[in-house]
């Protein structure tokens, strides 16, 4: 038996003839004649020394080896179809444009690292930036091919998701505050006279650190619809807030005035996702999920334990790296 036997080209007449069962319908099929059909056939047969098809059945039928062969086939001609799609997915996504969206806290901080990342390497990036709920709304809609927010949408079987990293939420005081605050039964004092700044906007955070007040029976709060704000009203001691690292490491000066705190334990977590339904992203996601998103989380910690937030408490758990093969 001759080596390289097989060529896309046999394969497709050999799949076609045992689907059809018909060497004119086989060359209807592929725009061939009748006649090449043949020939291809009885040259394969010719190469591998045996008959691949009962030619005296009406309709042809294949042998057992024309069986063994064909169920290969359909695997090769499917795998080769799937990455021939591939490739013009990313042709159309990869040198045009990637539309990427994140939810708002990680738009601001995660999201600018891995888009600089990806200008670099030649890609065009359009950037969307909401609630996650209208983010996981936007990938499933496909008005956006990746989301970075913390809802893996698992409601959607569509969605394929792996985790970046868990944070922790943690108190946020004003420097000149923060000495007096050393304990929970502290907090809940001081949270009597100062309100706890919160979004006003639905959101995952505002789930999450409603429930938090709630466990610390604490009901004063102040909700307001920036970062900022929160941020400054903090610094100047006329409120606190519960945020996560990453909701407040964004370099402002306001935030020189801030410091965390870890008296919450076992008190709330937030997870962020990559999240996307088309699986040509897939390679991408991975990469986002380890080796750019890695290089942020260090030089973020770098840059906080260098600037105002060297005074911050930060427990071995309050943010970890985790990945879902």
């Amino acid at each position: 038996m001759q080596k390289n036997i097989f060529n896309l080209n046999n394969l497709r007449i050999l799949q076609a003839v045992a689907e059809t069962k018909s060497l004119s319908l086989a060359a209807e099929r592929l725009e061939l004649s009748q006649s090449a059909i043949s020939r291809s056939i009885s040259r394969l047969e010719e190469q591998i020394g045996a008959n691949l098809f009962l030619r005296r059945s009406s309709p042809i039928q294949l042998t057992l080896l024309g069986q063994h062969i064909y169920s290969k086939a359909e695997s090769v001609l499917s795998q080769y179809a799937k990455l021939n799609q591939s490739i013009r997915n990313f042709h159309d996504i990869g040198v045009y444009d990637l539309r990427i969206g994140a939810s708002t806290s990680l738009a601001r901080t995660v999201l600018p690292e891995i888009v600089c990342n990806l200008y670099s390497r030649g890609l065009s990036v359009t950037e969307y930036s909401n609630n996650t709920p209208v983010i996981s709304e936007l990938l499933q809609d496909g008005t956006i091919d990746i989301a970075i927010a913390t809802d893996p949408i698992k409601s959607n079987p569509s969605v394929k998701s792996r985790a970046l990293f868990t944070e922790k939420y943690l108190v946020l005081l004003s420097n000149t505050v923060a000495p007096r605050i050393q304990t929970r039964l502290d907090l809940q004092n001081y949270a009597r006279k100062i309100p706890c700044v919160q979004a006003s906007s639905e959101s995952y955070d505002l789930l999450q650190t409603s429930r938090i007040l709630r466990n610390l029976s604490i009901s004063n709060v102040l909700r307001l619809n920036s970062i900022w704000a929160n941020l400054h009203l903090i610094s100047l001691g006329k409120a606190w807030g519960l945020e996560t690292p990453f909701n407040v490491i964004t370099g402002s000066r306001i935030h020189q005035g801030c410091v965390f705190r870890d008296l919450l334990p076992h008190q709330g977590t937030r997870t962020a996702y990559i999240c996307y339904i088309n699986p040509d992203f897939e390679p991408l996601a991975k990469e986002i999920s380890t080796q750019i998103l890695q290089d942020i989380l260090k030089k973020r910690l770098q840059s906080l334990r260098n600037t105002s937030f060297e005074k911050m408490v930060w427990p071995c758990d309050s943010l970890k790296e985790q990945q879902n093969g």
